[in-house]
């Protein structure tokens, strides 16, 4: 007397639950992982640590800007930093223009204050506390990759130390 599955109906039915399974698996390992473009949004220290920038929605919400809010040496030789135009550099919007395109903010422009030049950019969140902001000229395009911060004290938590940020790549 049998009793249970023939042995090719088991196999059969295991592959299914198999397949079932792994389709699943996959879906929550996705889903959890994906990170949005609204992650964006916050507070990022520069890749060199000197500077916070402030990502936020402008444009009536369809639109990100980015303005620096903490320089790690504000005064040089006494006197405010300031861009080529003689703006202080605290308070400069460096990002602007983006626009969010699936999990992307694309058509961006991010100011090169040190060099007076505006490129085109695209933000690209990588987690939620890494952001990557590549700027293009013509076809070539470089990048940083800047971490996320908590500017509620004033001063940035959770920033790399210096020796930190002098070993990122």
């Amino acid at each position: 007397m049998e009793i249970g599955l023939a042995p090719a109906s088991l196999r059969a039915w295991l592959a299914r639950v198999a397949v079932a399974l792994t389709a699943l698996i996959a879906f929550a390992v996705f889903a959890s992982a994906r990170v949005g473009a609204d992650t964006a949004l916050g507070e990022w220290l520069t890749t060199d640590g000197k500077a916070v920038v402030r990502i936020g929605k402008c444009g009536g919400g369809t639109s990100v800007c980015g303005e620096i809010i903490w320089l790690r040496n504000e005064v040089m030789n006494g006197e405010i930093l300031r861009d080529r135009t003689g703006a202080p550099l605290r308070g400069a919007q460096i990002l602007s223009g983006f626009r969010r395109k699936e999990d992307v903010w694309v058509d961006g422009r991010v100011r090169a204050l040190n060099e007076g030049k505006t490129y085109r950019a695209r933000l690209i969140a990588i987690s939620q506390n890494q952001l990557r902001l590549d700027g293009c000229f013509g076809p070539f395009c470089r990048g940083q990759v800047w971490t996320r911060v908590d500017m509620r004290m004033g001063f940035p938590i959770g920033a790399p130390t210096k020796s930190q940020v002098a070993e990122s790549p």
